[in-house]
């Protein structure tokens, strides 16, 4: 439990860094709002003729890219850099996250923040229920339950994979290249 504190501890002392620039944190944030609203902009120009993709509507194909998006922002927000473990493996600075009394799982993945992907987040959560709703799917207590199991299912399985991917660099030295 008290590594979990320390994680939020961490976590909070990244997000203040942020905090700092606001006024570029805000542009970036609705800059990512646009390429993301841009995406969705390709996914109904291609569906604008076919109207269906192998039975999918456009709703239901928005709603599952922004619940990957979601997922991944997520993912991409508090435990992307796992992926630096090859560069500390390769240049010898994984020691230091071994002398220190604290996980060094959990010292890789708070080592730095990306604010920039809890845009896609929060995008993909705004998204995926604005197009719950164009589906007539009614937000209750039990959709929310599985919504948020859902998001947490798919930040385990992004995690784990790179996590195992990661991994590989203690015998190979470069996993990023599989």
């Amino acid at each position: 439990m008290e590594s979990v504190q320390l994680y939020f501890d961490l976590i909070k002392a990244g997000l203040k860094r942020f905090a700092e620039y606001r006024s570029s944190f805000i542009a970036g944030f609705f800059g990512l709002i646009m390429i993301n609203g841009s995406s969705i902009l390709l996914i109904w120009v291609m569906l604008k003729n076919f109207h269906t993709l192998n039975e999918w509507t456009f709703w239901q194909i928005v709603f599952n890219y922004c619940l990957f998006l979601s997922c991944l922002g997520f993912h991409n927000t508090f435990f992307r850099h796992i992926s630096d473990l090859e560069n500390h493996i390769v240049n010898g600075t994984f020691d230091r996250f071994l002398l220190r009394p604290v996980s060094p799982l959990l010292q890789l993945a708070s080592e730095k923040i990306s604010i920039t992907d809890l845009c896609d987040f929060t995008t993909g959560m705004i998204g995926a229920l604005f197009a719950a709703k164009m589906l007539h799917i009614q937000i209750t207590v039990g959709f929310m339950f599985g919504f948020i199991v859902s998001i947490i299912n798919g930040v385990y399985v992004f995690t784990a994979i790179l996590f195992s991917v990661s991994c590989i660099s203690f015998w190979t030295m470069k996993s990023k290249s599989i």
